[in-house]
């Protein structure tokens, strides 16, 4: 369920552009590129070692192409670039368990916050048949609400941490394992890749080690506070940290060492693109639906210990 409102989330970030098609294949299999990576340049893609997409810009969708097999491996390249110049450290490989059939492979996250992915979205037409009234389950679960708490000058609003898997957590329950790669088994419907990645229903992917805390902070107090340090059950390195784009366009992550400036009476966003808190290291892939332990300390000496739901990016 939630998996599935991950990937209506994507669709509808995209707008029209990524409306699915209702035309299906009849013979063959093909592929279009969705470029939704904010901050990032223009892109080439190279599936199974061709180049088959170039210049796609921020927002752009491409036309579709025909690919010979199921069986995909997409590397993603700054545009003019090679393959040896791909922007993860291993290509990604993607079953598209189909015969035929249109589908959308949308590139999302920020390369310098970690949460850059690649998600193969469901075959292009086939979002009718998660029926908002024809085979949607109305009575399960929705997202959790992002966390809100106050303490003494100190209000926190809008906090969640982003998902590294598209599996809800509550098909993960009791039917999850860890395998020898150091991935994971869910339900017995995945399994660890060669590259220590993970395969769910016919599509291979490569787990994110990090995730990001974002949240809205507001301080009440008649003078400036400042957020030193985060701390978390899920990563023993968690770090403040902001993401700046220079003149050129090239973004950059800076370890805010001295901690984030909260005016008076004021402020601040930890949001995609600008100041977050970064887990690295993670102890496991953080689920869709559950939920974190987060501790925050101010200079003022507030401490705030709060539990923060695991959301898809930009919910």
């Amino acid at each position: 369920m939630r998996s599935r409102l991950m990937l209506l989330v994507v669709v509808c970030f995209v707008g029209m552009a990524l409306a699915f098609s209702s035309v299906v294949a009849d013979d063959g299999l093909y592929v279009r590129v969705a470029h939704l990576s904010p901050m990032s340049p223009q892109v080439d893609v190279f599936v199974n070692g061709s180049k088959v997409f170039e210049a796609l810009d921020y927002r752009a969708v491409s036309e579709y192409v025909s690919v010979p097999a199921a069986a995909l491996q997409v590397v993603v390249v700054p545009a003019g670039g090679e393959i040896a110049d791909s922007v993860t450290e291993v290509p990604l490989d993607i079953d598209l368990a189909a015969e035929h059939g249109f589908f959308t492979l949308a590139a999302i996250g920020i390369l310098e916050d970690g949460t850059f992915d690649i998600i193969l979205l469901p075959q292009d037409g086939a979002m009718m048949d998660m029926d908002m009234g024809m085979g949607m389950d109305m009575n399960a679960p929705m997202m959790p609400e992002k966390a809100s708490i106050t303490v003494d000058t100190i209000s926190i609003s809008g906090a969640y941490a982003r998902a590294t898997t598209d599996m809800p957590m509550g098909n993960m329950g009791g039917m999850a394992e860890a395998t020898p790669e150091g991935g994971m088994a869910m339900g017995g419907m995945a399994e660890a890749t060669p590259e220590g990645g993970m395969a769910m229903g016919g599509m291979s992917m490569n787990m994110n080690d990090v995730s990001a805390a974002y949240m809205h902070i507001e301080n009440t107090a008649d003078q400036p506070d400042v957020l030193l340090s985060a701390t978390t059950d899920v990563s023993d390195d968690a770090q403040i940290h902001q993401t700046t784009v220079d003149a050129s366009g090239v973004a950059k992550m800076e370890h805010m060492e001295g901690g984030i400036e909260i005016p008076a009476q004021g402020s601040i966003d930890l949001a995609p693109g600008g100041y977050h808190i970064m887990m690295m290291n993670l102890k496991r892939p953080l689920a869709m639906g559950e939920t974190i332990h987060l501790t925050l300390s101010f200079q003022s000496g507030v401490t705030i210990s709060f539990d923060v739901p695991v959301m898809p990016i930009g919910m």
